[in-house]
């Protein structure tokens, strides 16, 4: 595990953690029940074309949160043979968010969530090289233990939350790899981003995608009127004469019409 550390500095899974933790129960489960979500996750189908899953939408439209729940939907999924690893990418973090240290974590999640995986001895040896001092793991390194584990595995889920939000020479050069993955690696590997609108072109420059499998992200009115309903009792517990149940349908109303898809 130390020597696995020095693959990268992000902790993706932390911030999954943290973002479950603000996930409110039974919010945004329309999306596992689209017919293209379970197309996409079932790792069995051999289709071309239901590899690559875009969910694209405005900011506040709960993206983030999607993410985590696809994420938790794909957990039961992992077996010794299949294999999830996610980033959350986050505008503030250009200098961490570097290729070689997102790669780096994809390694490294892989590494970890699969106990049963082998870990080849060229990577072992590798990564004792890059322990002394004055020396970093580079990007050919990390591609080329990428490339020792890809045939270990069955199938792979790759999420990227935010795609929109990493430096734009970083997500280039990203989705270049993932592409070349889709190609050339792993026989079943699945692609699952969100990101703004604006991404759909680029993405679609990397990726032959149909439409079918770009999904937009609003605020499903269930969602909103779930949450509120969630925040309306909490304040009521604290104070139980500040709202009371007419007022909570004037509100759930009133909110839930003016949200439009935010």
């Amino acid at each position: 595990e130390q020597l696995l550390q020095l693959l990268s500095p992000l902790d993706p899974l932390k911030r999954h953690a943290d973002v479950r933790s603000m996930r409110l129960e039974n919010t945004g489960t329309w999306l596992l029940e689209l017919d293209s979500f379970r197309k996409w996750c079932d790792i069995e189908s051999i289709e071309e074309n239901e590899r690559i899953l875009c969910c694209y939408g405005t900011p506040g439209t709960g993206k983030t949160m999607i993410s985590s729940l696809v994420i938790d939907h794909l957990c039961p999924k992992v077996t010794e043979k299949t294999s999830i690893v996610c980033l959350y990418a986050d505008y503030r973090d250009w200098d961490n968010q570097t290729l070689v240290h997102i790669l780096g974590s994809f390694l490294h999640q892989l590494l970890t969530g699969a106990t049963l995986l082998h870990i080849p001895d060229q990577i072992i040896q590798t990564l004792k090289q890059v322990k002394k001092p004055n020396t970093q793991v580079e990007l050919g390194g990390i591609l080329a233990m990428l490339k020792l584990i890809s045939p270990q595995l069955d199938g792979l889920f790759v999420c990227i939350d935010a795609l929109d939000e990493l430096e734009p020479q970083t997500r280039r050069d990203l989705l270049e790899v993932l592409s070349n993955e889709l190609q050339l690696g792993t026989k079943n590997t699945r692609l699952f981003f969100t990101g703004r609108p604006h991404m759909e072109k680029e993405v679609q420059s990397y990726f032959n995608i149909p439409q079918e499998l770009e999904v937009k992200i609003i605020a499903n009115e269930n969602d909103i009127r779930h949450y509120l309903s969630h925040k309306i009792a909490e304040d009521r517990c604290a104070n139980p004469d500040a709202i009371d149940e007419a007022l909570e349908t004037e509100i759930l109303v009133s909110l839930v019409a003016r949200s439009q898809g935010m």
